[in-house]
């Protein structure tokens, strides 16, 4: 039996609704999708918010941000309890809406600590479905800080 979805322990490093990570890091089709779980329970989207670190865990910063009693998707897919009253001691965005601008703030122009963290989450085996020829040149521009410097997207290949 397969085990049921679970949060982290405490949002993960790279987490898009925590308030320390710097702004830029992922891609803007991410940032967009954060926004729309703050809506009622009924025009919310239909899938589980997963972990952009692709661990097979419910987003940690999206539950901690959000009401669990109000999201439509914990509702409607089984997930082990811990998810209903999840909370942890990292500080997080106070909606979707928030984080999502936040992340936007800085997008055509990551800082440093943006570009550092976007090289990290490249480099991880679970993320890396292209070649590492095809990774480099993506990282290229960012560490160029070229303006119109490739993102990382968690979503490809991912279902919502």
């Amino acid at each position: 039996m397969t085990p049921l979805p679970k949060p982290p322990k405490r949002p993960c490093g790279s987490c898009p609704y925590r308030r320390d990570v710097p702004s830029g890091v992922w891609a803007p089709e991410e940032y967009a999708k954060l926004p729309p779980y703050d809506g009622e329970t009924w025009e919310q989207p239909l899938g589980l918010f997963m972990c952009h670190q692709r661990d097979g865990r419910i987003c940690g910063g999206w539950l901690q941000t959000h009401d669990a009693d109000h999201l439509l998707a914990l509702r409607l897919h089984p997930v082990d309890p811990s998810a209903y009253d999840y909370a942890s001691d990292v500080a997080c965005f106070t909606s979707g809406r928030e984080a999502a601008e936040h992340g936007l703030k800085n997008i055509a122009a990551p800082d440093p600590a943006a570009h550092q963290l976007i090289s990290k989450l490249t480099r991880l085996p679970k993320l890396s479905a292209v070649s590492e020829e095809d990774a480099a040149a993506a990282i290229r521009p960012m560490r160029s800080g070229h303006p119109q410097a490739k993102q990382r997207s968690s979503s490809e290949g991912y279902p919502e």
